[in-house]
């Protein structure tokens, strides 16, 4: 299924996510199918983790039920049960084995609203950012600070970025969109981009709006490909 994750949701962590879903399907009354063993945990599996405090339209879930449910029937109980913030926006069946989410997908996209304060008579600040990504763009190595277990790293994330574009909603306001590479290789996450801005911009919103399986020149989405 595909949810998003909007308002006071998006500070909910992503195994509070798992957890808050488990409630909301008890809530519902949807049999959902459990693991075996000593500690039994709902057949729920979620996408890649969303960075906490980002909003998203497109985060997945894989969910095992031992009923069968009409798609539209999970939609709506699930979206009955669930807390402020989270809505389940669209659902398939699975008729097939089919690899788990967080190794089919590879591309993630984020979208940035940007805004730029406008000089009376002048563009320059407008074009600042176009330049700006354009070098970024144009660089063959990319340094990014990570914190990797604690530790500081300085990491080269230029080979994870496949794309952007870059598009005017009103004077003085920009839509940014990244297409980044996730998988083994790592990812760029939203935070990352931010240092490489003209200090004249304040990021007012950054969302995930994209999480895809590019093989080739195909590009779906997880229910495009996994779901029918």
């Amino acid at each position: 299924m595909c949810y998003q994750i909007s308002g006071p949701a998006r500070f909910i962590s992503h195994l509070d996510i798992i957890r808050t879903l488990g409630r909301a399907l008890r809530r519902a009354g949807l049999s959902i199918a459990y693991s075996q063993g000593f500690h039994p945990l709902p057949r729920l599996s979620l996408g890649p983790p969303l960075p906490l405090g980002i909003e998203s339209t497109a985060e997945y879930a894989d969910l095992v039920f031992t009923e069968a449910y009409p798609g539209e029937e999970i939609k709506s109980r699930l979206n009955t049960s669930l807390p402020l913030g989270l809505e389940v926006t669209e659902v398939k069946a699975v008729k097939e084995k089919v690899r788990s989410l967080t190794s089919a997908i590879n591309q993630l996209d984020y979208e940035y609203l940007i805004k730029i304060p406008i000089s009376k008579g002048s563009a320059g600040d407008e074009d600042s950012l176009t330049k700006c990504l354009q070098e970024l763009w144009g660089r063959e190595e990319l340094l990014a600070t990570k914190m990797k277990k604690g530790v500081e790293k300085v990491v080269d994330i230029r080979a994870l970025w496949k794309g952007y574009h870059l598009s005017n909603v009103k004077e003085g306001l920009y839509r940014l969109k990244l297409e980044v590479e996730y998988g083994p290789a790592g990812t760029i996450r939203p935070e990352d981009l931010l240092p490489f801005l003209p200090s004249a911009c304040t990021v007012e919103r950054i969302r995930r709006v994209g999480a895809w399986i590019v093989r080739g020149d195909h590009k779906k989405t997880p229910l495009g490909i996994l779901g029918t």
